[in-house]
């Protein structure tokens, strides 16, 4: 049988995302099999539709080791297992968590949408979270205004997807994905796109901490294997320059990339991280 647990509600402005994490409690004695959740059809007292909500389990991490305090040891969840709505079990006596995450468009009519989230399992009934999701008139701008660096690695076997893991990561989350580590600049082109699409911070150069800086210009060519040996050896003077090799190869490419960021009108953008 169907029953009714307790509602809830969620505020958005327009091209804003927003999520609701669930709990599904399994009985003591039993577990739950085929676990399922979808959100259904919300609508205004028009009939107007929001986007269809996302609605995933999410996944959990085992901390074997840590060094942190001992309640950090164990499962916890982490990953939005977004390419599934299902559990096939939730043992007996065990928590499983979901993540429904609601969207409005920047043309998404203001008003409140109504409709219910729903639970389900094999020989266990369904469970029908009533939400009420309120879209206010205002429309947030494409490009955040807190700007962020970040480092969007990806994995290697994403292979030629990471591009677009890159884009998704800009136009899902608004956060900006060129590698703060840009060991040289981006080009032109691909940050005018992207900037068109919200990004606010193009990261166009790293500049390495002192330590890595020296040995990979000098360290190694005296024969020594490690960063931290060499630092060791010098004196504090030399540690207080940067090799002059390396600020000539960095004022080199800044010479010849600003002029281009700043035709293309994008040099308000930039900026370099430094000292890891």
């Amino acid at each position: 049988a169907a029953f009714d647990v307790g509602g809830t509600r969620l505020d958005l402005a327009r091209r804003e995302r927003e999520g609701l994490q669930m709990l599904v409690f399994s009985p003591a004695d039993r577990a739950l099999t085929n676990v399922t959740i979808r959100a259904g059809a919300f609508r205004d007292a028009a009939g107007r539709r929001l986007p269809v909500a996302e609605a995933a389990p999410v996944g959990r991490v085992t901390i074997k080791s840590t060094k942190g305090p001992a309640h950090l040891l164990g499962e916890h969840f982490d990953p939005i297992c977004d390419f599934t709505n299902a559990v096939a079990e939730v043992g007996a006596n065990r928590i499983e968590a979901f993540h429904v995450r609601f969207r409005a468009l920047p043309d998404t009519p203001p008003g409140t949408y109504r409709g219910v989230v729903t639970v389900a399992a094999d020989a266990a009934g369904r469970a029908e979270v009533p939400v009420t999701v309120v879209v206010h008139d205002i429309t947030l701008p494409v490009a955040p205004s807190i700007r962020t660096a970040t480092s969007c690695y990806g994995s290697s076997l994403m292979g030629d997807a990471i591009p677009r893991f890159k884009d998704w990561i800009l136009d899902e989350y608004r956060l900006n994905p060129m590698s703060i580590y840009a060991t040289e600049p981006p080009s032109v082109e691909e940050c005018r796109e992207k900037v068109a699409r919200g990004m606010n911070s193009i990261p166009v150069l790293y500049m390495p901490n002192p330590i890595d800086s020296q040995f990979e210009w000098r360290g190694r060519k005296k024969g020594f294997k490690k960063p931290t040996d060499y630092w060791k050896a010098l004196s504090d003077e030399e540690r207080a320059h940067y090799p002059p090799e390396e600020v000539a190869a960095v004022l080199a490419k800044l010479r010849a990339a600003i002029p281009a960021f700043k035709a293309a009108g994008l040099f308000k953008y930039v900026c370099s991280y430094s000292f890891d």
